[in-house]
């Protein structure tokens, strides 16, 4: 954050710039915990029933990954906001 308040000058572009830089981490964290806590046998039934990899993580692992995304999202606006 410092070094962008010395790059660039101080104000609202510099701390919105640092802000999504400093929420990023927790969302892409809790996004990568829980697309990989989802059931290996869940995603082998819907590969089995002919669902392609982009199918898969749309349909059957983003949702069930939802809470834990949704929790790192609600971590992030805290941090955000604090």
């Amino acid at each position: 954050v410092i070094l962008l308040a010395l790059l660039w000058q101080t104000g609202f572009a510099t701390a919105l710039v640092a802000l999504v830089v400093y929420s990023f981490l927790p969302v892409l964290r809790n996004t990568i915990t829980g697309i990989a806590q989802v059931d290996p046998n869940v995603r082998e039934s819907a590969k089995g029933m002919g669902m392609t990899s982009g199918q898969v993580l749309r349909r059957i692992e983003l949702p069930l990954a939802s809470p834990v995304i949704l929790a790192g999202l609600r971590t992030a606006l805290v941090f955000a906001l604090g």
